[in-house]
């Protein structure tokens, strides 16, 4: 018997589904996914049990990996993740080899994206992701790894 590999749904995918509480096929196939999809949930939401919910199962031996595979498509690749806030807020950088560009994303409380400013050691401006939690960075050329980061709420 032919054994079929399945792909993992882009990381920038999760991320949408996981903000707007979608539901997709691929979740109920891929263990991995499903496990990723619901770190993000709860790191946006609150565990299941501080909202109400029951808790499906107990199992926490995935959670949400800086790096889990090299790319997320032929197009995008995570560069870098910082967990910050003891994990309320999370930041990652993606490469768009299409357009050549580093885009960051914030996952943590929308509401206070347009608050925040995210400085990179290294680079003179400062970013404030969009209501999406999307900001662009620059060229892909840039050295986003080792970088610190710093983030200011204004």
């Amino acid at each position: 018997m032919k054994q079929q590999r399945t792909s993992h749904l882009p990381e920038l995918r999760l991320i949408q589904l996981a903000r707007s509480g979608e539901d997709h096929p691929h979740l109920a196939e891929c263990a991995f996914c499903r496990e990723q999809y619901e770190a993000l949930r709860e790191m946006l939401l609150g565990a299941p049990a501080e909202r109400g919910e029951s808790i499906p199962h107990d199992d926490r031996s995935f959670r949400l990996a800086a790096a889990s595979e090299p790319m997320t498509t032929e197009v995008q690749r995570w560069r870098q993740t910082w967990y910050l806030e003891d994990g309320a807020l999370v930041l990652r950088v993606l490469e768009d080899r299409d357009v050549q560009q580093l885009i960051g994303f914030c996952i943590g409380d929308p509401h206070r994206y347009a608050h925040l400013k995210i400085h990179f050691s290294g680079i003179a401006r400062s970013f404030t992701p969009d209501a999406q939690g999307r900001f662009e960075i620059g060229p892909s050329s840039l050295e986003i790894e080792p970088m610190r980061v710093h983030i200011e709420e204004a």
